[in-house]
């Protein structure tokens, strides 16, 4: 049951007497016809569009000794106010809206300011007074919301998107409060007008039927409401810890899932298929222009355990070219060359090269081939807080009309080896993606990730082919875990 159905619950159980079962049951028919000769409605009897005459909808049962009756014959005031022109400049002249009326209940800090002119005009009901009820009546998201004015607050006025309700004394407010709190849905079924500008009308409130018991009986009610909502909000901060637990652990096990494998766990070592050393002496000889060193830095700590027959190198060690970012581009309208930029890695996961734009191809020379991008590069965002780190994979699939690429300066490129799986050294790259977030250096909006400190991140090295092995578990375990995000 969510904490939404709960309080419904407590509502309906109160509503239907359930909760003050024990009450010596009156008749209170003397005082419904006392409280109707002072109503609003009874007043205003010959405003014939004030009455509605369709009938009454029963939503659920009320004890015998309950009536049905409508709001306007147990209230002695209801109106929304007028349309001020507000003041820029704070006074003590204030004007209540429907942004206070708040589902935790009335903000009175954010108050509008009327001019001292408009404030003078009121007469003394304009003023917001102790236990009104309050009844947000226009738009949606905001519309049917109710609230309850209290002594403490400022002397007030309101605006005219906010209805104020005052009880008779047959009528307790906090009760009223609760019922439309309850009824917030059929409220809003009321609204008329336009999708954007629907709102609730005075004549469909006067109209609008509650149940209603005597008094002390409403005092009860009220008083078992509140301790079972006060029971309720406990239960909904359990509720929305259990629910982060819950969003958070399907990301979690695919997390899980690729500190498994780099840690060399998800797949068993086969000592025929090698060691890391000799896959890391294997690039080495494959690219004689590069500067290798067989082991990591010794200043350098361990961040996990690997098994004996992998190795520890730098990630600079099992790349193709250099890691390095793009050059600054020049744009134009149109082209036949994209620039790859960080919003082209997105945050949901996948490339998207339609946020692309084009480059400006009279500097096409100063690209030499390497630079643009090919199937299987690693891109990492590496400027700006809230991308930094981001990991990514480019993929020719990812670009549908088959355009040249290449990166801007805020893209770092990471090209495996050809001696690497690209899919491994994405794995690891994305497992250690919230070390990589972290790494950035600079004030908080001009944070960089410098290639430098990419290419000397620690590399856990299997053999080439447990590499294959690794990432075909991966890719038969993910889509399990990713099944389990779509759900949540």
């Amino acid at each position: 049951m969510t904490p939404k159905e709960l309080r419904n619950s407590i509502f309906l159980w109160a509503f239907t007497g359930k909760s003050t079962q024990k009450f010596v049951k009156n008749s209170i028919d003397l005082s419904i016809d006392k409280a109707k000769k002072n109503s609003y409605l009874e007043k205003n009897k010959d405003k014939k569009n004030m009455f509605l005459n369709s009938e009454r909808e029963e939503s659920f049962d009320i004890p015998e000794t309950w009536r049905w009756i409508k709001l306007g014959y147990l209230i002695s005031y209801i109106s929304t106010g007028k349309n001020f022109k507000y003041e820029s400049e704070p006074n003590d002249f204030y004007c209540l809206g429907q942004k206070n009326n708040q589902e935790y209940g009335i903000e009175p800090d954010g108050m509008k300011y009327i001019s001292k002119n408009e404030w003078d005009s009121l007469d003394n009901d304009s003023f917001l007074q102790k236990n009104d009820v309050l009844l947000n009546t226009l738009g949606t998201g905001t519309m049917g919301r109710s609230g309850i004015w209290k002594e403490e607050f400022k002397k007030a006025t309101h605006d005219s998107c906010l209805m104020v309700i005052r009880t008779l004394p047959e009528l307790d407010p906090e009760y009223l409060f609760f019922f439309l709190r309850f009824q917030r849905k059929n409220l809003e079924s009321l609204a008329t007008g336009s999708t954007n500008q629907k709102s609730i009308n005075k004549k469909d409130l006067l109209n609008f039927y509650i149940p209603v018991t005597a008094i002390d009986e409403q005092k009860a009610v009220v008083q078992n409401i509140k301790k079972l909502l006060n029971l309720s909000e406990q239960y909904e901060a359990s509720w929305n810890k259990l629910e982060k637990l819950n969003d958070a652990f399907p990301a979690k096990l695919e997390r899980s899932l690729l500190k498994f494998a780099i840690e060399g766990k998800l797949v068993p070592q086969i000592s025929n298929e090698g060691t890391g050393e000799e896959a890391l002496r294997k690039l080495k000889e494959s690219n004689l222009d590069k500067n290798y060193s067989v082991s990591k830095d010794e200043e350098q700590e361990e961040p996990f355990s690997i098994p004996e027959s992998w190795i520890w190198c730098k990630l600079e060690n099992v790349v193709a070219k250099k890691i390095k970012r793009g050059k600054s581009p020049k744009y134009v309208e149109h082209s036949n060359t994209l620039v790859f930029a960080q919003k082209c890695n997105t945050k949901r996961g996948v490339i998207d090269l339609s946020l692309s734009k084009c480059l400006d191809e009279s500097i096409i020379k100063k690209y030499p081939d390497e630079e643009f991008m090919r199937d299987g590069d690693i891109v990492l965002n590496s400027t700006g807080g809230g991308t930094l780190g981001r990991v990514g994979k480019y993929s020719s699939l990812d670009n549908q009309r088959g355009l040249p690429v290449v990166p801007d300066s805020h893209v770092t490129i990471i090209r495996p080896a050809k001696l690497m799986d690209p899919q491994f050294v994405y794995f690891v790259l994305k497992y250690y993606q919230p070390y990589l977030e972290s790494l950035g250096e600079g004030s908080t909006n001009q944070t960089e990730l410098a290639p430098k400190v990419v290419a000397n991140l620690l590399f856990p090295l299997p053999p080439f082919y447990e590499q294959k092995r690794i990432v075909a578990k991966i890719e038969e375990l993910l889509p399990l875990c990713r099944k389990l995000i779509k759900q949540n």
